[in-house]
């Protein structure tokens, strides 16, 4: 099947069953990937009004359609089932390598029902899907999981849950690696009641196109028009960053929970202060942009503090509504709630 994978894999935790089925050529065409495979599948597979931390719920992982190919920006991967926040549809996408890896595993679409009987992770390894005891990795950090699982596997890509997603703390993230997240919808929660502590995925099967000619065209049109618009050296730059200056300037930032659309002192958590920590940009996988930044934390308490981004998610979220202004304690604070496995802004 050209441009997908072609499979769906469905694990069962309740009863140790991993099924495989072919990928149905209409879902292709009437919901493309990702957040539509997912929307279809919940739809179709989740009973009405059961309990969001139960068993009966669902977690389903799609990369979108071009995830895979070089086509720019194609490296965002859905996760989905019902929220525990909410009670409603919960949806929540990722970049960096998880979904690449999943699609070069040779699965478009992975579901995970049941409950397993003792904290478990699942390891993915070019398509060979296995189930094992996760009871070393009890009480482990995101980053730590992730370090243990590397250990065991080599270089594959984990998404985790923190001592957060365990305790099912209903606004638990999924992490991604260490750096990026499935973090709205209180997803880890889901995965913690499923006893699921991470996915570790690696695969090298190429996603075909069937037509290299007009690919190439379509490939060579998307990458020009993104590098040559406007915004693009902006958006390399500063990333998301350049929306806290938008905010400020308009007053409208979360100010201490909301009371205000202004804060003393934010000057300092501009984007022109961003040179200061910025090591080098991040990019996700096909994407030229690179609109993350690895910072550094150079002087103070937190000298030496490093992580991916000063989006303007975790500067608005950790900055602005706790009243905080300055880049350092920003980053610490995202720094812990990556580690525990805990959303910012749910």
């Amino acid at each position: 099947m050209y441009g997908y994978a072609g499979r769906i894999v469905k694990i069962d935790l309740s009863r140790s069953e991993v099924k495989s089925y072919d990928l149905p050529l209409e879902w292709c065409r009437s919901y493309i990937g990702g957040l539509g495979f997912n929307t279809k599948i919940l739809w179709d597979q989740l009973p009405p009004n059961i309990d969001p931390l139960s068993p009966e719920n669902i977690v389903v992982f799609s990369p979108g359609a071009f995830v895979g190919t070089s086509i720019p920006t194609a490296s965002r991967c859905e996760a989905s089932a019902k929220s525990p926040i909410t009670g409603r549809f919960g949806t929540s996408n990722s970049g960096l390598f998880w979904g690449f890896m999943l699609k070069a595993s040779g699965i478009d679409t992975l579901i995970i029902s049941g409950k397993a009987e003792k904290l478990s992770y699942i390891s993915i390894i070019n398509g060979e899907v296995n189930v094992k005891s996760a009871e070393h990795l009890k009480g482990f950090d995101c980053w730590s999981t992730t370090d243990s699982l590397r250990r065991d596997y080599g270089d594959v890509e984990v998404a985790s849950i923190g001592p957060a997603g365990e305790n099912m703390v209903r606004y638990a993230s999924i992490e991604n690696n260490y750096y990026d997240a499935w973090g709205r919808c209180g997803l880890g929660a889901v995965l913690g009641s499923k006893n699921v502590k991470a996915i570790a995925v690696r695969g090298d099967k190429p996603v075909e196109v069937a037509n290299v000619k007009e690919y190439e065209e379509a490939y060579s049109e998307a990458y020009s028009r993104i590098v040559s618009y406007p915004l693009f050296n902006l958006w390399r730059t500063y990333g998301t960053l350049v929306a806290s200056d938008a905010y400020s300037s308009q007053g409208i930032l979360p100010a201490k929970n909301f009371q205000y659309g202004t804060i003393d002192g934010w000057e300092k958590c501009l984007r022109e202060n961003l040179h200061k920590y910025k090591k080098k940009g991040v990019s996700c996988i096909s994407c030229p942009i690179a609109c993350a930044h690895w910072v550094e934390v150079p002087e103070g308490k937190y000298k030496g503090l490093e992580l991916k981004d000063l989006e303007v998610t975790w500067v608005l979220e950790f900055g602005a509504k706790l009243g905080l202004t300055d880049f350092d304690k920003i980053m610490k604070c995202t720094e812990v709630a990556s580690k525990l496995g805990l959303d910012c802004c749910s």
